[in-house]
């Protein structure tokens, strides 16, 4: 058995093992060899491209925007027609619409239309936009296509062979056809709170010996790759620094009779410098190995481990006792040990006041406590006018100005 784990950049990886048990990654110099992959793709069977409407847009002499060279993009199947763009091999970036992106692995994708939402088609109008005459559209002009993310997620590859970790495209049309080639360490891109609309990376994991090129695709019930890959994870870093990451099985896989045939691999959550909680947390051949299982999409299992930053420092500056906490609502819940009693009580009191900024990082301490079902964004409700506010939040603020709660499948 083939074994993988996962940690976050306070020491935190996502460590693939070969051997039958499982060995904690304990060095800090590790060899990065990371590759960047042309994911060779089909014809894509997402019903999300019929809002393209692509067919009457080329009736209508709508020409093809040219893929740019000089952003520091990945070109995903750049002989085919999609020409380079985060999209299916068969659709193009005409005028008129918005063409996605991929980067480099550790970097995430910095342009899409502003004051969009996760909700359809709105959450396909990530990358450029092609507009009139074939000329490309910046919508943050300033600002590079791709940015670093917050580093926070490596992976180890101790199996042997090249394992493809294939991020989905959002926003754009959540293809998992962003390829990082783990040959021995690699880091994932993982965003922050800032990223489009607070949502979290989201990775299909093919096993050992299927590289980008084959497994970073949409794919179909034959064989275990790309959407049809058994397992998922999924990972963000939230304000004051701290980071949940995911691991679970891929509901689609466990549906269908490709799930007969178990993996001889699996993925581990592994904290060597400490800082975390929610270990175990491991996904194999066997299922979900956690104290704290939990069911997400299609009632498929996962767990989540959250790794604390040290920037949580700052909640003694804020807070000098839980009680502080009761400004956010809701606080009655915790017990006398300071444990949250009612999950879904907390929720609805946070979701309806405005969070006080001061006691973010407090908050953040009790995350864990809520991430059965989601990962934790926070927002401010409403737009405020205070400087340091608008530090903190950067372009987020006129972006999106309510509390989220991300799925992570």
């Amino acid at each position: 058995m083939k074994i993988t784990s996962i940690q976050a950049a306070i020491g935190s990886a996502v460590v693939l093992l070969s051997a039958p048990t499982v060995a904690t990654v304990q060095h800090r110099h590790r060899h990065l060899h990371q590759k960047l992959a042309h994911a060779h793709s089909r014809s894509s069977y997402n019903e999300k491209y019929s809002a393209r409407n692509i067919t009457e847009l080329e009736k209508r002499g709508n020409r093809a925007c040219p893929f740019p060279q000089d952003k520091g993009l990945v070109a995903v199947t750049p002989g085919e027609k999609n020409a380079g763009w985060a999209m299916a091999p068969d659709q193009e970036c005409v005028e008129g619409t918005w063409c996605p992106i991929a980067c480099p692995p550790g970097q995430v994708m910095n342009q899409w239309k502003p004051q969009t939402t996760y909700a359809f088609p709105e959450s396909t109008f990530g990358g450029l936009y092609c507009g009139e005459g074939r000329q490309l559209e910046f919508p943050f002009e300033d600002e590079p296509c791709c940015v670093d993310g917050t580093g926070a997620v490596d992976v180890v590859n101790k199996c042997g062979d090249v394992v493809s970790f294939c991020q989905t495209v959002l926003p754009g049309y959540e293809d998992m056809i962003i390829p990082t080639d783990v040959y021995d360490t690699a880091t994932i891109a993982v965003p922050d709170s800032k990223y489009w609309a607070g949502t979290a990376a989201h990775y299909y994991i093919n096993a050992p010996g299927v590289d980008s090129s084959k497994g970073c695709i949409w794919g179909d019930s034959s064989t275990p790759i790309g959407n049809w890959s058994p397992y998922v994870a999924g990972a963000n870093t939230v304000f004051g620094g701290t980071t949940f990451v995911k691991v679970g099985l891929n509901p689609v896989w466990e549906e269908s009779a490709l799930s007969s045939t178990k993996p001889n691999f699996g993925l581990e959550i592994k904290c060597p410098d400490g800082g975390c909680t929610g270990l175990p947390c491991r996904v194999d051949g066997s299922g979900v190995v956690s104290d704290n299982e939990a069911k997400g999409a299609g009632g498929s299992p996962f767990c989540v481990v959250t790794f604390f930053s040290t920037a949580h420092s700052v909640f003694d500056d804020h807070v000098d006792h839980v009680d502080d906490l009761d400004d956010l609502g809701g606080i009655d819940d915790l017990d006398d040990t300071g444990d949250i009693d009612n999950i879904d009580d907390i929720i609805n009191s946070i979701v309806d006041s405005v969070v006080n900024i001061d006691l973010i990082d407090t908050y953040n301490v009790f995350v864990d406590k809520l991430i059965r079902d989601y990962v934790i964004s926070i927002h401010l409700i409403y737009e405020q006018q205070d400087e340091h506010l608008d530090h903190l939040l950067g372009r987020n603020l006129s972006r999106k100005q309510n509390y989220d709660l991300v799925r992570l499948d």
